[in-house]
């Protein structure tokens, strides 16, 4: 009797323990799948983490414009670069009509004579035909916009894009930076020569127009490194017309033909890249980009 009834008590105590036993395998098996959930967590906001930082990162990129290419550009003493901006200071005014400018210095205002069907001032700057091919990426598509110089906005800077239209500085130069709804940005020539003719800076001026839309600037590496790179806006860039960048001159005509040009390859061509190896570089990695035929100054 006595050994029956160890031999319960030894069952039912081997039963609580094998009981125990599972469950404890199956807290562990909780903590195990929490830990593992929790490690999971983690992973994903880091991943996420990183996708908005890379998203933001992007989008000041855009903003400003300005990368490695422009920062060693300016550090050994080259103009051009890739920051692209202005800095919005409307033109004052005084009694009579007169600009700032004019009352001080008692220059009476000369009324400009404005053509009708553009509205645009026949006596101000110069008015310049640039042949585009390649619009839309496509060979053989063509088309024609006219860019007005502006004196009265920026005359050194005025006064250089003529130059370089006169040099046929222009000539077979690639749209190279397109961002869509922000800036079409060109101005590095295919000859290395012409590069070096022209890499001296003219001096910053201060703003008196901002950038909007169709508005022609210089790309810059900050300030006093205007030289032979140019932008486009394709928008009201406002939030640029801190920056210091004063328009030069504005498309007058074909603006549809500026939206046509081709923006695939977005920020991808490298500047040090086209100043090194020309056009051929541009030819063989990025074929689709729209460029310039020609300029003449009508």
């Amino acid at each position: 009797m006595h050994v029956l009834e160890d031999s319960a008590i030894f069952s039912i105590l081997q039963e609580y323990n094998n009981g125990a036993k599972g469950n404890n395998g199956r807290r562990r098996a909780r903590r195990t799948f929490f830990r593992y959930l929790f490690v999971c967590g983690v992973f994903a906001s880091f991943f996420l983490c990183i996708y908005f930082l890379h998203g933001m990162i992007t989008s000041l990129h855009e903003e400003s414009i300005v990368d490695s290419n422009s920062k060693r550009n300016k550090s050994n003493g080259n103009g051009d670069a890739q920051s692209l901006g202005g800095v919005k200071s409307s033109v004052g005014s005084s009694e009579g009509g007169k600009t700032s400018k004019e009352a001080a210095s008692g220059v009476e205002a000369t009324p400009n004579v404005v053509d009708k069907d553009h509205g645009y001032a026949l006596d101000e700057g110069t008015l310049i035909d640039i042949f585009v091919g390649n619009l839309g990426g496509e060979v053989g598509k063509t088309g024609v916009f006219t860019v007005q110089t502006k004196p009265s906005w920026s005359g050194l800077g005025a006064k250089r894009f003529e130059e370089l239209t006169v040099d046929h500085f222009w000539d077979e130069c690639r749209f190279f930076r397109v961002i869509n709804n922000f800036i079409a940005q060109w101005g590095i020539s295919g000859d290395s020569k012409m590069n070096k003719k022209w890499g001296h800076a003219i001096a910053d001026e201060g703003v008196k127009e901002s950038n909007k839309r169709g508005t022609v600037s210089f790309a810059m590496a900050g300030p006093g490194t205007r030289t032979h790179q140019m932008f486009i806006n394709y928008k009201d860039n406002k939030y640029l017309d801190g920056q210091g960048f004063a328009p030069i001159g504005k498309v007058v005509e074909g603006m549809s033909v500026v939206d046509q040009i081709y923006s695939g390859y977005g920020q991808q061509p490298n500047q040090a890249l086209i100043r090194k190896e020309g056009n051929a570089y541009l030819d063989k990695d990025y074929p689709k980009l729209s460029y310039i035929i020609k300029a003449v100054p009508k």
